[in-house]
């Protein structure tokens, strides 16, 4: 299993150098930060990576991207994005880990849905104490968050 993971990983990041969508560093003791454009460009093509739904792909890209400038003003969108790659593949547990990193990101402009994927995860996953909690808390939390409507409907729905 882990070297079929090995390969696999291996295989995505070739595909993703060959695509553009990351980047060989000159020297791997010296990585350089992209320019803020040049980190705007490869999110968008990592993002039409996610609208393909190429999870794998667009989580690995991401990961990378966001390792490559944790300072970027769309660094906490990076990290977003990855908790909804699982999210998307269904695999609750690493997206809520994923969407919990959003928190250390301040300035992120993620941090409420964030929140309220969170909730969502344990929701799907038929753990509605942890769900209304996640609401709950986002609509304290947040309470100007274009989110707190949703997560009233939630809460009202959860059995």
């Amino acid at each position: 299993m882990k070297k079929s993971r090995f390969a696999l990983d291996f295989c995505v990041i070739i595909l993703l150098l060959g695509s553009g969508v990351i980047q060989a560093q000159d020297s791997p003791g010296s990585p350089q930060r992209p320019s803020r454009n040049e980190f705007k460009a490869r999110y968008d093509r990592v993002m039409e990576l996610f609208q393909q739904k190429k999870f794998d792909e667009a989580a690995t890209a991401f990961q990378t991207l966001l390792e490559s400038d944790r300072e970027n003003q769309l660094a906490g969108n990076c990290q977003f994005w990855i908790g909804e790659c699982r999210y998307g593949q269904r695999r609750y547990e690493a997206a809520i880990a994923a969407f919990e990193k959003v928190f250390a990101y301040p300035n992120s402009f993620k941090i409420d849905a964030a929140q309220y994927k969170i909730a969502l995860c344990f929701l799907q996953m038929k753990r509605y104490p942890e769900a209304r909690d996640e609401f709950s808390r986002l609509i304290s939390a947040y309470p100007s968050s274009e989110f707190v409507a949703r997560a009233r409907t939630q809460l009202d729905q959860i059995p």
